[in-house]
């Protein structure tokens, strides 16, 4: 029974976070009218950010791993969390902010939920649980 329970509430973690993801700008809503021809990042993408959002920034052919700050006089600025060159996170005390300009940015990902997969993998999770409770306290088997 230990074990059940303990499988449960792994399966419910994995299935609730495994729901998060980098997500391109272009696709969050308000979806914009056209993508940028001149393979760069469109200014008003930057309009769908919140402060301290986790987002992924290809520039200069590197990717770089920022706590969202703020977007002014074409420079995007954030919280470096991630080492672009080991790939290894930085603790509190070592990240720094960083500033690039959006000239130079050619793609831009957002950390996100995707709330309709989640919901769906809670049913469907939950509907598992019953059915394993089912089993092994009414002797209910779908194998008989």
């Amino acid at each position: 029974m230990a074990y059940a329970r303990i499988f449960i509430y792994i399966f419910l973690v994995v299935i609730i976070n495994g729901c998060q993801t980098y997500r391109k700008v272009e696709n969050l809503k308000p979806k914009s009218g056209s993508p940028n021809q001149d393979g760069f990042v469109a200014p008003e993408e930057f309009k769908k950010l919140r402060n301290g959002d986790r987002i992924m920034v290809w520039a200069g052919g590197r990717s770089y791993y920022l706590g969202f700050g703020f977007v002014t006089e074409g420079q995007l600025k954030g919280n470096l969390w991630r080492d672009p060159f080991t790939g290894k996170n930085l603790s509190r005390k070592k990240q720094y902010e960083m500033t690039i300009p959006l000239n130079e940015i050619t793609e831009l990902r957002v950390f996100r939920t995707n709330w309709w997969f989640s919901a769906s993998g809670l049913v469907v999770s939950s509907g598992l649980i019953y059915l394993m409770i089912m089993n092994m306290e009414w002797g209910f088997s779908l194998y008989d």
